[in-house]
């Protein structure tokens, strides 16, 4: 399995570092079940509001920018930065 990580990142990138632990980061699963739906909880939408503001550094200064919990965000919501997403 390294040889064919190794092979594959030389290809991409250009280089390997054979003494480097390689680590999968990243685990897509796919599940299919049999039989009847589970049922799930649901799930409120979020508000996309934030849950305080805070001094941060951008841009060379210091500025106060809304921080935002991930979950609060409803599907395909867009934060103008600067912004403080707590994940």
């Amino acid at each position: 399995m390294r040889a064919a990580f190794e092979t594959l990142h030389l290809r991409e990138f250009g280089y390997v570092r054979p003494h480097h632990p390689v680590e999968a980061a990243t685990l897509r699963v796919s599940v299919e079940l049999r039989g009847a739906k589970p049922e799930l909880p649901s799930v409120e939408p979020g508000t996309g509001k934030p849950a305080r503001r805070a001094m941060l550094w951008s841009g060379g200064a210091l500025v106060e920018a809304p921080v935002y919990r991930r979950e609060s965000f409803p599907i395909d919501t867009e934060v103008p930065g600067p912004a403080l997403v707590l994940d």
